[in-house]
Formats: C-alpha cells, structure tokens, sequence
C-alpha cells in the first residue's frame, strides 16, 4: 500500500514549514544578520562546531568572564544552512545580549568577521545591523522549501552547557540565607 509522503516531501509542506519558521522568527526582535562563508570544503558538523565556537566567543567577549553561566543573558539567534553541495554557508540572526557594547575593544561587525576568520581559515563574514527585519527573515529562510534543503538550522541555545538556558535563581542579598 502507498503511505501519505511526510508533509515535508510535498512543495506545498515544505512552503508551510518556510512560513512556519519565518512567523516564529518574527516573534523576536533581532540585531544583526549575518552571513558566514566558510570559502573551502567543510561539512555542515564542521560548520556546525565552527558555529557553536563563534557564539561561545561572542558570548564571552560581550559578557565577560562567566558567561557561560549567564543563560538567557546569552546571545540569541538562529543560523540557517545554505548550499551544501556547493558554497556551503550560514545565514543567521542574532539578537545581542542587553549589556554595554563598550566593554568591546571593536565594534561587534568587526569581532564577528575577526572571530570567525580566526575559527575557519579562508572564511569571511558579512555583518549588517537589521533595519528591515521582515526582508531579512525571509532572505535567511529562502532556501528551506527547496526538497535538497532539509532543516538544516541552528539554534545558539543548542549551545548552552545543560542547566544553563533557564532563569537564573535571584542572588541572596546580604543577611539572608
């Protein structure tokens, strides 16, 4: 007997999945679109890992020694995968952690590009403050209806050390317990 194809085999599955994923980014505001080219062969687990290290550094550079402790204080965002068999790069989103910029020693165009040439020998990165946010959602999603193009997107939380996503416990003020 012939089963129903998941909805994701279906043009039409794969267009309701790209206005899914797009609506959900819409519901958070983000600071910076960024793309990231690896320009050499590379995996998407070695861009993945390239990916996560980047984050983990930006984190650390913008919130200071403990940021791995700092949970939702993180940077936020989403990186979609694009042109695996070809010039495989990263499209993302990131919303910056609410903290003073002046703690960079650059601006965070700057560190972002210095960062990732540093983690991917060849790479580059092209970082540009959002001012359409609508326009770019849809340019770091247009390739998820293509059949080839499975969900290959990455979220910094899948980043975080476990335990660290959550809220923060208040700090007990002096006298208490």
């Amino acid at each position: 007997m012939f089963e129903n194809p998941s909805p994701l085999m279906t043009y039409y599955g794969r267009k309701q999945n790209q206005g899914a994923i797009e609506a959900l980014l819409r519901r958070t505001k983000y600071d910076l679109s960024v793309t990231l080219n690896s320009n050499n062969p590379i995996t998407h687990w070695g861009i993945r890992h390239k990916y996560g290290q980047l984050i983990a550094r930006l984190d650390c550079a913008l919130l200071g020694p403990n940021w791995y402790r700092r949970g939702d204080d993180r940077l936020f965002g989403l990186a979609f995968l694009e042109n695996r068999e070809t010039n495989m790069h990263l499209h993302a989103v990131l919303r910056l952690p609410r903290c003073p910029m002046r703690r960079l020693k650059m601006p965070i165009e700057e560190l972002i590009d210095y960062y990732w040439r540093r983690l991917v020998r060849g790479g580059s990165a092209d970082v540009q403050w959002i001012t359409d946010q609508g326009r770019v959602i849809r340019y770091v999603t247009k390739q998820l209806w293509r059949p080839q193009h499975p969900e290959l997107y990455f979220i910094t939380t899948e980043f975080h050390p476990q335990g660290t996503s959550g809220p923060r416990p208040p700090l007990p003020r002096a006298g208490q317990p």
